[in-house]
């Protein structure tokens, strides 16, 4: 998965870039792709401390919650009628490693 570099201009360039994608290349998406993914991967800071343990992430905002926070907001309100094949099928084999009840099991024995 290729790194993401987030600082305070990220958002910024992001957004510039995504509704440049949407405008001008809408069936060639693939930062509103990577987004996406990032977003179904972040839905806390937990998850974000994770990307940034194993250097998917890099941040200068010191606060992985303000990450996890500006990569949801950045998904909110696209409109996206089809996905990158490869990306879909990379979350299509996420959802279903975690539905496996053995994961489910073993990820609450270790929690708790």
């Amino acid at each position: 998965m290729p790194k993401l570099d987030v600082s305070d201009r990220t958002e910024i360039h992001l957004r510039n870039i995504v509704a440049f994608e949407q405008a001008h290349f809408p069936s060639e998406t693939y930062i509103t792709d990577y987004l996406k993914v990032l977003d179904f991967l972040v839905n806390s800071d937990r998850d974000e401390d994770l990307l940034i343990h194993e250097g998917i992430i890099t941040t200068l905002l010191g606060d992985s919650n303000e990450v996890a926070t500006m990569i949801n907001r950045l998904c909110s309100n696209l409109i996206q009628p089809n996905m990158n094949k490869e990306y879909l099928s990379i979350c299509e084999q996420l959802n279903e490693f975690y539905e496996k009840p053995m994961k489910k099991w073993k990820a609450g024995v270790i929690h708790d």
